[in-house]
This record gives structure tokens, C-alpha cells and sequence, in this order.
């Protein structure tokens, strides 16, 4: 998908066969995107980070969570770049922050978001073609040629065709 924001000034995403948006890389992130993503690289404890980020980003979500890094999803509402760097950069020193990365949703979330979707509807529709099937039962495939008498008429099936006779 970098490549669709390096490249392309439109980008459209289908799901299952329909379009489901459409526009330039930045209004589709802006749009569907999930806000922002922090990510912090410390060399002290985690707990005192953690309530840090409680604090100033209350509703943050802690998305992943190894060794010495920490990543949060932030949403996009009500959060301004310039106080949430000056927020960091105030606690970096006593946090022991390394180093950390404040970026957009990325084109490929937005993408992952919708395969998501499309995902949970063909395992909606996989789940009613299941129970239709326990409903109505499965006798496996039917003989070429089936024959059967009532009341002096005979009916001969041939695959799709029907003969009375």
C-alpha cells in the first residue's frame, strides 16, 4: 500500500465485489483510519509509562506490548499533535523513553479494517449455507437416471430432463 500513497491520487477498495471507498490515500486514513499509533521504546519500568499514558491519553488503547516497547492505538478525536509531543518530551527523561514514533493510521490499517469485514461476512455467509444444509439436510449427489411409477404414470428423470410416459 505504500506504493498506492507514493503513486496514486485516487484508491478505491472493494469488498466483496463493491466498491466501499474511494478517494485520495490521506481523506481514506483521515476517514477510516483509526487516529494515531504510539510507539515507545523504554528502558525503565513499564508500569510508571503505562499510567502515564492513562493520564495524558485516556482513551488510548495499548495494542502490543514486548520486552521494552509499548504501542497504542490513539484515537482521532480530541487529540492535538503539538501537546501530545510536548507531553512526551516532558516525560521522557523520568520515563526513561528511548525513543518513540507518533504516526497516522497507515493506508495498509485502512485495508486490513475492510479485508476484515469481508472476512466476517463470508463467515456469516459460510454459517447460514451450514445450517441451511443441517436444516434441509445433505443426501450427496443424485444418480443420472431415476424411474418412478404412480398411478399408471411413469416418470423418468435423466439428469435435468423429465420424460412421462
Amino acid at each position: 500500500m505504500a506504493e498506492c500513497e507514493a503513486l496514486c491520487s485516487r484508491v478505491g477498495i472493494m469488498v466483496n465485489g463493491s466498491f466501499c471507498c474511494l478517494g485520495t490515500p490521506q481523506q481514506l486514513k483521515s476517514r477510516y483510519g483509526d487516529g494515531y499509533r504510539l510507539k515507545l521504546r523504554v528502558s525503565g519500568e513499564l508500569e510508571p509509562i503505562q499510567e502515564f499514558i492513562r493520564q495524558h491519553f485516556p482513551h488510548s488503547v495499548l495494542k502490543e506490548k514486548h520486552l521494552n516497547t509499548l504501542v497504542y492505538q490513539l484515537p482521532p478525536t480530541g487529540l492535538k499533535l503539538s501537546e501530545a509531543f510536548r507531553d512526551l518530551e516532558r516525560g521522557r527523561e523520568t520515563l526513561e523513553i528511548r525513543d518513540y514514533s507518533l504516526s497516522q493510521t497507515t493506508l495498509d490499517d485502512v485495508f486490513i479494517h475492510f479485508a476484515s469485514q469481508q472476512s466476517e461476512e463470508q463467515s456469516l455467509a459460510g454459517e447460514e449455507e451450514e445450517e441451511e444444509e443441517r436444516r434441509v439436510g445433505h443426501y450427496g449427489p443424485l444418480p443420472d437416471i431415476v424411474t418412478h411409477s404412480r398411478g399408471g404414470v411413469r416418470y423418468t428423470v435423466v439428469k435435468d430432463d423429465v420424460t412421462i410416459t
